[in-house]
């Protein structure tokens, strides 16, 4: 290949490989691999910052709901800058994406060309490797599946370019020559810092491996071996360098993780363990299988063709080596001037790589520091790449060394001349077109105009993804709980909270890392909370003068005190100390690199500087404002094309963001467009839809109102439903039901023909999931008036009713409906807790009150908020009623504020299985199911469910009696219960009935399985059946006692009449001002209230309580079993005794209940003074 072919070559390669993205004008979409709008929502606001002079953003102030998010301060953003700047040039926000996509294939294309030239391949060969490298699955795979990933992308070009940097630095170790390697290592870091942690090792390794082997090369030489400490030292310096100028990154990046929400970034899904590669690290097929949802293949892996041409690369370098070796020639790991040979260094590479793909390296990923960080083990398929790549090259490389001159190991066996150009074509050929051809990218027309804040934040509602992440990583740790929504995303503007006292306040002013507001204190002073999230770095000043700020309990707002009168408040994102440290590192460095980079022009006057440009300085200005021009007419003259029109559509499962574009079906229709009757209603409104369809008009659609709360927290619920012919221009209308609260709802539409869903269609023609309109948002009119008393669980927050109703056994719906009675101070946590009689809980469920679709801090005073759950049902739970546990709580400190228990009735008896039941006892009684525990422990007791049927009406209350039976055969325990709460003569005929009983074993019951019998009873007691053997418990060893310690004290008073507790012993001990207390418990009958202990250390003249300690034993008195020891500890302090009085020790129990003592209080033979 010929010099000047090579970069028109690449050219071609890099272009090939961002086609699909220009082949259509609209914006490409990606969701199951990784969602692409995420980048628009990314550029939208760094272009937002930097258009308002901001460097470096941090924040992104549209994100979680107009709230902001710290999303930069975390989030490598390099490539996102480049695309700022074409979209600065005129690029619409998707083009301006491309156009950054087709950068890094370039960038990849010429780096790894770069790269292998370097290290002495032909121009062929390297260019084959570029080929290769360029079209790696999972360098495509980063862009058309992935789509979010567009640094972990533009890593992959760095890659090449840093090893390129290091080996250009090994000639002629300096500092100029450094500088390569230094912004190489730079952007890395600025690009994807988790691949900067991928590859690091990889490029001391190569660093090393050079700077070791030439100087093996040389014979251990005087000389070598100063410059081998010299181009060590140099890249040494180049790489702290690139760090130092990247540390205004990375450096709050990692020492202020504790500032947000990071612990879930390594588990459940994005831990490691779940992401290792065995059998299927290689794809089966020879076309590349993009599918995300494949059965056949996961497409995050090698492809096939991409594996065999890298182990034929392998074996054919492999055998050359080998060779080489059987010749005793020591260039089969080293060649001149070089180190160590480019082969070894590739093979070695490429080892590694693949094993930290695979399960054998799990070690490494449990002990290493940061690498959980990485999250997916197949990461390392970018670093694999690489190294497949250049082995490929490797193996097509000629005779000739590039570089030396010299007879390479390499180029030793390699193929005739005139055969090396169709074996090029061959293998380019086979690494383009199994992952060219297959691809099937999706697109979505946008417009600048559909890239909004109010769009990304529709899309952050509909997603439940923050801030372009998917688990709200970056949220600062203040704010808890999570938003859903927003008073400004509802309303359409933001309030200020006050806190304590009487203010108000209106926004004048939001900018990328600034807000302005104007206040009023109509009390002396009042605590207000201004609708942004708080996060270190922000600072406040009420006319001029500096305000303290702190995060406001409960909603992580920017909290701060301010006197009556009228206030101009600004807040300002600055820099925390370990932001600023990093600036001043960064600019230092960057001065540091500019004196490296050209010292004399330091000493030089403008007027010199000027007369040493040269005229090819000029002409490549010229060639370069040109190319800026073209770009901008260009980029014009395509944003032209995209002009999208039709039906604004979503879905949760393909395309989530909200875009206008032709709905194709399944069936064939297709829905142009569609106008609404109102965007904004209000309860009891009318509301229309008018959609226009084209189609045969044989399918019917249906239009429901639903809330995101259904898709994201599974609380599904049709609030109003209509429907008709997909005919011409069909309009429906609902009127918004009265009971429905305040927010921002979606419109769900769905397609069916012939009794058979039509699902909308992809570009590709893939199935959509359900179908979602434009939302619409609906008020309720604040101060309500309402008669009914309210339940106060908070200041603030009224429950003013809780009604259960039942479409069948199985499940309950559960309606509330709230009010708001003074103004919200914090987003709550709800807990739901239904029990049954005995206190067992039957369901439960925490989530904020609506789902957080309408955040409980944006309640109006006055206003009523329905709000409805539902809940699973066990099988077999009779009709009655059942407590209800409401508690409010907060998020962070999960303290209650307030709970309220109400009644709920269930109404409705659960009809049998229809399956043979487990043993009939009667003609109209049968066991159907017992569920048991898998195991107990000796001394507990332990609960199991029991299903029974009646198969006619009974006339009696029965009773059964279950017994456990040990290995040996001993009835270890026996216990009589109802079958049921409810006795079984009030039972319906045909029902299936639940119980709970419960088995007390023995603390001496030995260790094994033992068989669970039951038996049934009349109602006075008489045996009407055999045992039945209903299942095996294994029994484990207890670890409580029946024998008694040494003890200092002996006592023996009991507690209770007839005795329950008895006062075995205590010991007693002085340490300091501090007086230890053991006593030694032992049960004298069964007990069934849990009582609390009490120690009181009490003057012996008045009885003045100086010190005491109270609370619950360890486990609980209702279960004791006879002569159980039970130790209680306790330590009180001395330091209020009087001195020279001994005070008394007195000890007892108590119903926490009622308040009522267990017997009397005993006084220990003991007393105690102050020492």
């Amino acid at each position: 290949m010929q010099r000047r072919l090579a970069p028109i070559a690449l050219i071609i390669v890099s272009a090939l490989a961002a086609s699909p993205l220009f082949l259509n004008p609209g914006f490409l979409n990606t969701r199951g691999g990784g969602d692409s709008p995420f980048l628009l929502f990314r550029l939208h606001q760094l272009y937002s910052a930097l258009t308002q002079g901001v460097f470096p953003a941090r924040w992104m102030p549209d994100a979680a709901f107009g709230l902001g998010y710290p999303f930069f301060n975390y989030y490598a953003a390099l490539p996102l800058y480049l695309a700022a700047a074409f979209k600065l040039l005129g690029a619409s926000y998707v083009l301006a994406l491309k156009l950054t996509h087709l950068t890094g294939f370039i960038f990849a294309a010429i780096g790894m060309y770069g790269w292998m030239r370097s290290i002495g391949t032909t121009r062929l060969a390297a260019w084959t490797a570029a080929a290769a490298y360029t079209f790696a699955p999972f360098h495509l795979i980063n862009v058309y599946v992935r789509g979010d990933s567009l640094n972990e992308f533009f890593a992959f070009a760095l890659y090449p370019i840093c090893l390129w940097a290091a080996r250009r630095l090994a000639d002629q170790p300096s500092l100029p020559r450094g500088l390569p390697l230094t912004f190489a290592y730079a952007a890395l870091i600025l690009t994807h810092n988790v691949s900067a942690l991928i590859f690091s090792p990889f490029l001391g390794l190569y660093i090393l491996a050079i700077s070791v082997q030439r100087s093996a090369i040389n014979h251990n030489s005087l000389r070598a071996i100063v410059h081998c400490s010299l181009f060590i030292a140099h890249c040494s310096l180049s790489i702290a360098l690139g760090l130092a100028l990247s540390s205004f990154f990375w450096l709050p990046a990692l020492r202020e993780t504790g500032f947000a929400q990071l612990g879930a970034q390594t588990t459940g899904y994005f831990h490691y363990s779940n992401h290792f590669r065995g059998w299927d690290l290689v794809q089966p097929s020879l076309l590349f299988n993009f599918d995300v949802g494949s059965d056949a293949a996961t497409p995050f892996a090698m492809g096939l063709a991409q594996a065999l041409l890298a182990a034929i690369g392998l074996l054919a370098v492999s055998l050359q080596l080998l060779a080489a070796l059987r010749r005793k020639d020591p260039s089969f790991i080293t060649c001149p001037r070089q180190g160590v040979h480019p082969s070894s260094f590739a093979i070695a590479g490429l080892i590694i790589s693949t094993f930290m793909i695979t399960r054998f390296s799990e070690p490494l990923w449990a002990n290493l520091p940061l690498l959980p960080f990485v999250q997916f083990p197949w990461r390392f398929l970018s670093a694999q790449s690489l190294f497949a790549s250049a082995l490929i090259g490797l193996a097509l490389s000629n005779q000739q060394s590039a570089i030396s001159g010299q007879r390479s190991v390499i180029s030793n066996h390699a193929p005739r001349p005139t055969l090396i150009a169709p074996l090029a074509i061959t293998i380019s050929a086979l690494c383009i077109l199994p992952t060219l051809l297959p691809l099937r990218p999706d697109f979505i027309p946008l417009a600048d105009s559909d890239i909004t804040a109010e769009r990304l934040q529709t899309y952050e509602y509909f997603t439940g993804n923050i801030g372009a992440t998917i688990r709200y990583e970056y949220l600062p740790k203040w704010t808890q709980p999570r938003p859903y929504s927003s008073e400004e995303y509802i309303f359409g503007a933001a309030t200020l909270k006050a806190l304590n006292g009487e203010a108000e306040g209106e926004r004048l002013d939001k900018r990328a890392h600034s807000q302005t507001w104007r206040i009023t204190v109509h009390s002396g002073s009042a605590s207000v909370a201004a609708p942004l999230l708080y996060w270190p770095g922000w600072q406040a000043r009420a006319d001029g003068q500096p305000l303290d700020i702190r995060p406001a309990d409960g909603l992580g707002w920017i909290a701060f005190d301010l006197p009556r009168g009228d206030h101009t408040v600004e807040l300002q994102l600055g820099d925390t100390p370990i932001r600023r440290a990093g600036n001043i590192v960064s600019l230092i460095a960057l001065l540091a690199t500019a004196i490296v980079a050209q010292p004399h022009h330091l000493l030089k006057s403008i007027s010199a500087l000027s007369a040493s440009l040269r005229l090819k300085y000029a002409a490549l200005s010229i060639a370069v404002a040109a190319a800026l021009i073209a770009i901008s007419i260009i980029a014009r003259a395509l944003n032209a094309r995209a002009q999208p029109s039709g039906a604004a559509t979503m879905d949760f499962d393909q395309q989530g963001y909200l875009h206008s574009d032709a709905a194709p079906f399944s069936n064939g229709d297709i829905l142009q467009g569609y106008n609404y009757s109102a965007e904004s209603l209000r309860p009891g409104d009318l509301f229309g839809i008018a959609l226009q369809w084209q189609g045969a008009g044989n399918a019917t659609f249906t239009v429901d109102l639903v809330s995101p709360a259904g898709h994201l927290l599974d609380l599904p619920r049709t609030f109003a439903s209509a429907g008709g012919a997909a005919r011409g221009l069909a309009g429906v209308s609902f009127r918004i039901p009265d009971d429905i609260a305040t927010g921002v709802y979606l419109l769900r539409l769905t397609l069916t023909q012939n009794d058979l869903p039509a699902p909308a269609l992809t570009f590709n023609h893939q199935p959509r999931g359900p179908l979602y309109l434009r939302p619409i948002r609906i008020l309720q009119p604040p101060n309500h008036p309402t008669t009914q008393p309210p339940n106060h669980l908070t200041p603030s927050i009224a429950l003013l009713s809780a009604a259960a109703s039942q479409t069948d056994s199985a499940s309950v719906a559960i309606a509330l409906h709230w009010q708001a009675t003074a103004p919200v101070p914090a987003n709550y946590v709800l807990a739901l807790r239904l029990r049954d009689g005995t206190g067992f809980e039957l369901a439960a469920l925490d989530i904020q009150p609506t789902g957080g679709v309408y955040p409980a801090s944006a309640w109006r005073v006055g206003e009523i908020v329905p709000d409805i759950y539902h809940f699973d049902l066990p099988l077999g739970l009779p009709p009655g009623d059942y407590p209800l546990t409401l508690t409010l709580y907060d998020a962070a400190t999960a303290a209650a504020a307030g709970a309220v228990t109400v009644p709920v009735r269930l109404g409705q008896w659960t009809p049998p299985p229809g399956t043979e039941p487990l043993h009939r006892f009667t003609d109209a009684l049968a066991l159907h199911d017992v569920s048991l525990p898998g195991s107990a422990r000796a001394g507990d007791q332990f609960t199991l469910t029991a299903q029974w049927t009646s198969l006619a009406a009974l006339s009696q209350n029965f009773i059964a009696r279950w017994s456990a039976v040990s290995p040996n055969g001993e009835v270890s325990a026996v216990a009589d219960h109802p079958l049921a709460v409810i006795p079984t003569s009030q039972w319906a005929a045909g029902a299936l009935v639940m119980g709970r009983p419960s088995l007390a074993l023995p603390i001496t019951a030995p260790a094994g399985e033992y068989t669970l019998n039951v038996q049934l009873l009349d109602p006075s007691g008489e045996l009407l059946s055999p045992p039945v053997a209903v299942g095996k418990v294994a029994v484990t060893p207890s670890d409580r006692t029946t024998t008694l310690p040494p003890m200092q004290f002996e006592s023996g008073d009991s507690f209770g009449s007839p005795p329950a507790i008895t006062l075995a012993g205590y010991d007693a001990a002085i340490s300091g001002d501090t007086l230890n207390l053991t006593l030694y418990w032992q049960q004298s009958s069964a007990m069934t209230a849990d009582y609390k202990y009490f120690i009181h250390l009490f003057h012996p003249a008045d009885e003045f309580i100086a010190a005491q300690a109270d609370g619950f034993p360890i486990i609980p008195t209702s279960q004791w079993q006879k002569n159980e020891v039970v130790i209680v500890s306790a330590s009180l302090p001395l330091a209020d005794l009087e001195s020279k009085t001994v005070y008394n020790i007195g000890v007892g129990w108590y119903d926490p209940n009622t308040g009522a003592r267990l017997g009397q209080r005993v006084i220990l033979s003991q007393g105690v003074a102050k020492p």
